[in-house]
This record gives structure tokens, C-alpha cells and sequence, in this order.
């Protein structure tokens, strides 16, 4: 541990002999920080003394007596307003600090998904209504016309020069091997997402696909409009609207996993344990104050206890509220971030896995669960090529 602290101390102080408004940075933060936490405290106790003073007779002995038990009370919580305060800044910061690294690489480099939808000329029709609800979801989407004069190196360059710059690739196979099988090629050697949309009649898949790349159903998805391959492209495109969409996904609190719910658990119990003694404690000192109160405050001692501890109560509760919502939407959006990379990592072929199978990745794609019309709509399992079921059949 020591020889850890002793490594981070050495970076820090290498940053900032090396970047020297690091360090005058971080002390204009740490004073404004320290300046705003007096502040907000002192104004908190203000406000209750405001409050209390208002509740009690105007008899100069209690209101003096009143202000000096609020000011002795200010004072022994003064560390503890500044926890709270400390705790409502750090969770207010916490989701922008989980949210906008991911938030700010994507939109640097992926700000908006560029789609190329390969398709065989037989398929055109099917191609364009799927080009258009890609861009009705926002994506950028390019295809190679198919025109019988044009000559081959020119589809050739235009083609790669497309699949390179493209982020994902859909196609459409036919029939029989065509230019598809080089786009195709040409995207399995960059690592770029591909995703199929294949008939039932047809049931095979270009010789350079790969097994473990998804497909889709053509009729069932045409009859969707095409909206289980749009959720299904826009979540491993992992662009900055999908990525901003697990922001909105997380707020909706959608069911986390065994892990997260015991951080959230342990988190919640460290909290309340937290709030529990300051509570404590504020009690403990508001009876103390009491008991040495002047008589002309007596009798009114349950409105005092009352006015000084319910707003301190009420400070608590909101404190414990933004933290555990604050954490908690930290853990539902790095849960699903951490789903969509290991998502984009399947279909890009970065993993170790065997070939594709609808069952392996219900839990990887939001909708994909059973009963959904992505389930539907996405074959069980890997197709054959089309060599492969010409090999079969000589072989019959």
C-alpha cells in the first residue's frame, strides 16, 4: 500500500512541476471548495435560526437564549454540515464524471453512426426500405448503387473506400455468391460490425461471413418496419445517440444485475449508517443544549428540539436521496455501457466464442429477450455458406 501512495505521490508531483497550473488549479479549487462549504453551512444555520426565532415569543431573554442554543448547536455540527455538503457536490459530480468520458469519446469519434448496407441486386427493394429506416433512426447510411454498366474497378474503389469509412455493415445476401461476398470480406478484415438480414427461403450466408455473425429474419423484420435491426444496429453502433440513450436508460432503473445490487446494498447500508449518527449526534447535542438552558426557555423546549432538529433531518434525507440516486445511476450506466462494448466486441469478432446463437446473446442486447419482436425476428442460430450447401448437396 505504501509503496502504491508513494508511486501516485511521485505522478502527482512530477504533473505538476511539469504542468505547474495543475497544482495552482487544484488550490484555487481546494479554497473556493472549502470558502463554499463555510458558506452553505453557515447559511443552513441562519436559516433555522430565522425559523426558530419566528415560533417563539418575542421575550427578549428567549429569543437570546434561543439564538445562543442554535449558535452552539451550528457549532458542534459544523464538520457535519460540511460532510453533507461535501456528499450532496460529490454526488451531483459522480454521474458526470461516470457518464461524461464515454458521452465525450463517442462524440469525438462516433458521433453519429455511418451504416453500409451491402446488398444483392436482387434484393434492392428490401436494401432501400432498410437504408431508410436506418436514417429515419439517424444514421448515416451509404450503399453502392447496383448499375450493369459500371465498370469493375470503379464499383471496386467505391466500395472499399465505403466500407472503410463505414462503422457497421448490413447486408443482404441472394441467392447465389455475388460482389456481396467482398463487402463482406472487406468488413471481416477490418473488424466492423456486420449484421445480416436473410430470407427463410434462403437460409444461407456469404462464404466470408463468419459464424458468429448475427442475421436477421428478412420478412418478419420487413414487416416491423425494420425496427428490431435498427434497435439492434444502434446499440452495438455505439454511437453518441446510443450512448446517450443509456444515460436515459438508466434513469428509467432498468433491472441491474446480482453484482450491482450488492454494491448498491452495501453502499445504501455504509449510508444510512452515515446519516443515522449525525442524526445521533445533532439529538445528543440539541438535549445537551437544553439542559443548560435558561428558565425563561423551558416550556419551550419541544418547539426549540423540534425547529432545530427537523430541518437537520430534512438535510439528511435529501443528502442520503441525491447519493443514492447519484450512485445508482452510476451503476445502471456503467452496466450498460459495459453491455454495449462487450456487445460491439461479439459482433466485431474481438472475443472468444463459437458460432452464433440467439440463446448466447438474449442477455447481451436490450429487446432481445424472448417474446420480443427482435427475438422474433433473429434466426436461432449460425446459417450455412453457400459452398457449404453445395457440398452437401454433391454429397447427397
Amino acid at each position: 500500500m505504501s509503496l502504491t501512495t508513494n508511486v501516485f505521490r511521485e505522478v502527482a508531483e512530477q504533473l505538476a512541476m511539469r504542468f505547474p497550473w495543475i497544482r495552482q488549479a487544484g488550490a484555487e479549487i481546494s479554497t473556493f471548495s472549502a470558502a463554499l462549504m463555510d458558506d452553505l453551512s453557515e447559511a443552513f444555520g441562519r436559516g433555522v435560526l430565522v425559523a426558530l426565532l419566528r415560533r417563539l415569543p418575542n421575550d427578549p431573554d428567549v429569543q437570546a437564549a434561543a439564538t445562543q442554543m442554535a449558535e452552539q448547536l451550528q457549532q458542534a455540527l459544523q464538520i457535519n454540515l460540511q460532510l453533507l455538503t461535501w456528499m450532496v457536490g460529490l454526488s451531483l459530480l459522480l454521474p458526470m464524471l461516470a457518464a461524461g468520458p464515454p458521452l465525450l469519446a463517442v462524440a469525438l469519434r462516433r458521433r453519429r453512426l455511418s451504416v453500409f448496407v451491402a446488398f444483392h441486386h436482387q434484393l434492392e427493394t428490401a436494401a432501400a426500405r432498410a437504408l431508410q429506416a436506418l436514417q429515419r433512426a439517424g444514421m448515416q447510411v451509404h450503399r453502392v448503387p447496383f448499375q450493369p454498366g459500371m465498370a469493375r474497378d470503379q464499383v471496386l474503389a467505391a466500395t472499399l473506400d465505403m466500407v472503410k469509412r463505414a462503422d457497421a455493415l448490413v447486408c443482404l445476401p441472394g441467392p447465389d455468391p455475388s460482389f456481396v461476398d467482398h463487402e463482406v470480406g472487406v468488413a471481416y478484415a477490418d473488424r466492423k460490425p456486420v449484421v445480416f438480414l436473410v430470407s427463410e427461403e434462403l437460409r444461407r450466408m456469404p462464404g466470408t461471413a463468419s459464424t458468429r455473425y448475427p442475421a436477421f429474419r428478412l420478412a418478419p423484420t420487413w414487416a416491423a418496419d425494420f425496427q428490431p435491426l435498427v434497435g439492434f444496429v444502434a446499440f452495438i453502433g455505439a454511437d453518441l445517440r446510443a450512448t446517450w440513450a443509456l444515460c436515459a436508460s438508466a434513469l428509467r432503473h432498468p433491472r441491474m444485475g446480482v453484482s450491482a445490487a450488492m454494491v448498491a446494498g452495501t453502499a445504501l447500508g455504509a449510508m444510512a449508517l452515515l446519516l443515522a449518527a449525525c442524526y445521533l449526534q445533532a439529538a445528543g447535542i440539541v438535549s445537551a443544549v437544553a439542559s443548560q438552558s435558561p428558565a425563561a426557555l423551558q416550556q419551550w423546549l419541544p418547539l426549540v428540539r423540534r425547529e432545530l432538529l427537523v430541518p437537520h433531518l430534512t438535510l439528511l434525507a435529501m443528502a442520503g436521496a441525491v447519493a443514492l440516486l447519484s450512485v445508482g445511476f452510476c451503476i445502471l450506466f456503467l452496466q450498460s455501457l459495459a453491455r454495449q462494448w462487450r456487445a460491439r466486441a461479439r459482433v466485431q469478432l474481438r472475443t472468444v466464442e463459437g458460432s452464433f446463437s440467439r440463446a448466447g446473446w438474449v442477455a447481451a442486447v436490450p429487446g432481445l429477450e424472448p417474446g420480443k419482436p427482435m427475438h422474433d425476428c433473429l434466426f436461432e442460430d449460425a446459417l450455412p455458406a453457400h459452398h457449404e450447401l453445395h457440398a452437401v448437396a454433391r454429397t447427397g
